[in-house]
Formats: C-alpha cells, structure tokens, sequence
C-alpha cells in the first residue's frame, strides 16, 4: 500500500522538475535565436542559418 504523503511528495518533485525543464528549454531556445542573429549576414538569412547550422548535419 502506497502511502498518501508519499504518493503527494513525488506529484509535487515531477512538477518542479518539470516547470524547470520548460524554463530550461526557454532560455536555450532565446539563446539560440541571439546566436543565429549574430552569426547571419544580411545576405542570409536566420531560417537558412539554422537549417544550414553545422550542430544540425552529422
């Protein structure tokens, strides 16, 4: 049998861990924007960059 307390506790954890992650995943995402800024020219632009970024081929 499953404790109640103990059942309440985990619930609480995966949300946390889950609102950071999502935090997380924001702020990689606003970083990765300023970096395709910063890095195409006015020739290129960030959508071709980002398809074209060499993190993306293998």
């Amino acid at each position: 049998m499953i404790l109640p307390g103990r059942e309440r506790k985990r619930r609480q954890i995966r949300m946390r861990t889950n609102a950071a992650g999502r935090w997380k995943q924001q702020r990689v995402r606003k970083l990765r924007l300023q970096h395709l800024l910063k890095e195409s020219s006015s020739s290129t632009s960030a959508a071709g960059m980002y398809i074209n970024h060499p993190c993306k081929q293998k």
